[in-house]
């Protein structure tokens, strides 16, 4: 559905992020098909691959991210092995040992749903609010990213992706003001009228910058 030109590599730093800020075992980005009836793998992170092919393509309404899609809201399996509603995947939940996991929709700026971000657990888990609202950030910084393939390819997107890769605590908090920087930059040209852009998505970077500096929801980044 989406072209060769989607900054795939950002995307998948977001998808990370996500799935060491829940401390899950893995996540998954799966956006529609040509048809949009069905859901299939466009990043997946540290899952086994029983676990993919055991669910196969996801119809819209079925398992988790299906019905985040469907329904335009986060979905919640605490226990895969006896929710009902994921007996659709159930064969992939058995086969590599991935119990729970739980969903946010990727809605564009029309309301569109495209896709869904899941954070999956090897025990039975229930996540807390922070947890569904954090991954809701990434979710609207991921929907950008889809929407605006090509915005600001060497603005704020890259000095953002540089703060979320890096690795050297010394150089941490440089990397941060740098993307910082160029966000409220991106900001100011969209407030006046400059350079429309999607401000809800920068609002959220700066979210994301703020709470990565404090450390209290995110863990350190790591190699």
């Amino acid at each position: 559905m989406f072209s060769n030109i989607v900054d795939k590599d950002f995307i998948a730093n977001l998808v990370r992020l996500a799935a060491e800020s829940a401390h899950a075992d893995g996540a998954t980005l799966y956006t529609l098909d040509s048809t949009g009836r069905f859901l299939k793998p466009f990043v997946v992170h540290k899952l086994p691959k029983t676990y993919i092919d055991g669910i196969g393509l996801v119809a819209v309404g079925t398992q988790c991210c299906g019905r985040a899609v469907a329904h335009k809201k986060p979905w919640v399996v605490e226990d895969m092995f006896t929710d009902p509603l994921f007996k659709d995947g159930l064969q992939g939940s058995i086969t590599s040992g991935i119990r729970a996991g739980f969903s946010v929709p990727i809605v564009l700026h029309d309301g569109t749903a495209v896709g869904s971000l899941a954070c999956h657990f090897r025990k039975p888990h229930t996540p807390p609010p922070t947890e569904i609202e954090r991954n809701q950030t990434f979710a609207t910084l991921i929907a950008y990213s889809l929407e605006h393939p090509n915005a600001d390819r060497e603005g704020w997107r890259e000095l953002f992706e540089a703060a979320l890769r890096e690795c050297n605590s010394d150089a941490f908090r440089d990397r941060i003001k740098q993307a910082r920087d160029a966000v409220y930059a991106r900001l100011q040209l969209s407030t006046s009228g400059t350079i429309p852009a999607d401000e809800e998505a920068l609002v959220e970077a700066l979210r994301v910058l703020r709470e990565l500096e404090e450390g209290t929801n995110y863990p350190p980044p790591q190699v």
